[in-house]
């Protein structure tokens, strides 16, 4: 009889362990949270950068492996909805030479299944579709380029449920 409850109480430890580890590991992994990947090259076929989608300002010169003025397409994988993403030209995240794009996620979660071009989403109109699940919510642009000249990404999800 103490063998058989011994049994039963490993068995319980093991599996409570196990499921604990399924719980950490995934917390720990970046596509738990959502990532940008961030592309360079004329058909945006070279990642330049892997940014895990967390709350912040992301300064490309700041980042070892972002290569700064390089980019010009990126890849959401796993992105949740009601998060917000502006790609800026400047490195502080605030301010503007050419352009500033700030667009919103509406589907969860979102995952582009091609590289987006900033250039051709720099085209949309307020609430027009960028691809599926991303919005335009607004664009500021003093007619300079775009292509490969970002600089900074600035995150902001949602504090709803699951963020």
């Amino acid at each position: 009889m103490k063998s058989i409850r011994l049994m039963l109480f490993s068995s319980f430890l093991m599996a409570a362990c196990s499921s604990q580890l399924a719980i950490s590991a995934a917390l720990e992994d970046p596509v738990y949270h959502g990532r940008l990947k961030v592309y360079k090259g004329k058909d945006g076929s070279e990642l330049t950068c892997t940014l895990a989608f967390e709350n912040g300002s992301f300064n490309f010169k700041d980042i070892e492996g972002c290569e700064n003025d390089k980019a010009s397409h990126f890849i959401l994988e796993e992105v949740p909805s009601a998060a917000f993403i502006t790609f800026y030209d400047a490195p502080d995240c605030a301010s503007h030479d050419n352009f500033i794009i700030k667009m919103k996620t509406v589907k969860h979660p979102t995952t582009t299944l091609k590289a987006v071009e900033l250039t051709e989403a720099a085209k949309k109109l307020p609430n027009e579709v960028i691809a599926p699940g991303i919005i335009m919510i607004s664009k500021e642009n003093d007619q300079g380029d775009i292509k490969d000249k970002l600089s900074c990404v600035k995150i902001e999800r949602s504090s709803g449920p699951g963020s």
